[in-house]
C-alpha cells in the first residue's frame, strides 16, 4: 500500500470520526433543545393558567367592588332618606314647640286675666259681704238677698205686715240661743226654711213691698208684731198630721194670713 493510500484512509477515518462526533453532538443538542422547548411550553402553560387565575380573581374582585359600591350607594341613599326624614321631624317638632310656646303664652295671658278677674271679684265680694248693723242684728248683702227670697216664696202675694212677721221670726231665731247666731245659718238650717234652699239658682222676681218689709225690720224702724214667734206653718199646705201635731206642742200665739204662729 502506498503512502498516498494510507493518507487517504486515515483521512477517511478521521472524517468519519468527526462526522460521528458531530452527529452525536447534534443529537445531544437536539435532545437538549427539545427539553428546553418542552420546559418552555410547560412554563407558558403554567403562566397561562396563572394568568387565567388572575383574570378570574380580578373579575371576582371587580364584581365584589361593584357589589360593595352598589351596597354603599344603597346604604348612602337610605341614610340620606333617613337624614331627610330626621330633618323633617326636627322641623315639625320645632313648629310644634313654637305652637306650644304660643299656646303657653296665650294661657299665661288668660291666667293673668283670670287672676285679675278673681281679684276684682274678691274685692267685689268683700264689698258685697260687708256687715250692716242698722238694728241689733249684723247681716251681709247675701243674707239680705236670702231674706227677701224667703219672704217672697213664703208670702209674696200678701201684704207688707205679713212679710214683716216672717222677717221678725228669722231675727228672733238669730237672737235665740236654741238656733244659729247668723241669718245665713238660720235660713240654711236643715229641715227649717226649705223654700230658701234654691235661692242662689232661682230667678224669682222680688216685689217692692217685700224689699220694703225686709229693710224696715232690719233697720228696726217698725213695730215687731210677731209677738216673739219662732215657728209657723200653713195648714193649707201641710198634710202630714205628725208635723201639725208637733207644731201644736209649741205655744200657740195667733193665726193670721193663713199661717199659725208659735213660740
Amino acid at each position: 500500500m502506498t503512502s498516498t493510500n494510507k493518507s487517504n484512509r486515515w483521512f477517511s477515518i478521521i472524517l468519519i470520526a468527526l462526522l460521528a462526533t458531530c452527529s452525536m453532538v447534534c443529537v445531544y443538542k437536539i435532545g437538549f433543545l427539545s427539553e428546553i422547548a418542552y420546559k418552555k411550553e410547560s412554563l407558558i402553560t403554567n403562566l397561562n393558567e396563572q394568568i387565567d387565575i388572575l383574570k378570574n380573581e380580578t373579575a371576582s374582585s371587580i364584581d365584589k367592588a361593584n357589589n360593595t359600591t352598589s351596597f354603599y350607594a344603597f346604604e348612602n341613599k337610605a341614610l340620606t332618606k333617613e337624614l331627610q326624614q330626621a330633618y323633617a321631624t326636627i322641623t315639625e317638632q320645632e313648629q310644634r314647640e313654637g305652637l306650644i310656646n304660643d299656646e303657653n303664652n296665650t294661657l299665661k295671658n288668660q291666667i293673668s286675666k283670670l287672676q285679675d278677674m278673681i281679684s276684682e271679684l274678691e274685692e267685689e265680694m268683700q264689698t258685697h259681704n260687708v256687715m250692716y248693723s242698722y238694728s241689733t242684728i249684723r247681716y251681709t248683702n247675701t243674707e239680705l238677698e236670702m231674706l227677701c227670697f224667703l219672704v217672697q216664696k213664703e208670702c209674696g202675694s200678701s201684704d207688707v205686715e205679713h212679710k214683716r212677721i216672717i222677717v221678725n221670726i228669722v231675727l228672733s231665731r238669730v237672737k235665740n240661743q236654741q238656733f244659729p247666731n247668723t241669718i245665713f245659718d238660720v235660713l240654711m238650717q236643715e229641715g227649717q226654711f226649705t223654700s230658701v234652699y234654691d235661692w242662689a239658682s232661682s230667678n224669682i222676681k222680688i216685689n217692692e213691698n217685700t224689699i220694703q218689709a225686709v229693710n224696715e225690720v232690719l233697720s228696726n224702724t217698725v213695730v215687731d208684731n210677731s209677738q216673739g214667734a219662732l215657728y209657723y206653718y200653713s195648714p193649707r199646705y201641710v198634710s202630714d198630721y205628725s208635723v201639725m201635731a208637733w207644731f201644736e206642742t209649741r205655744v200657740f200665739l195667733f193665726e193670721k194670713y193663713g199661717h199659725r204662729f208659735y213660740k
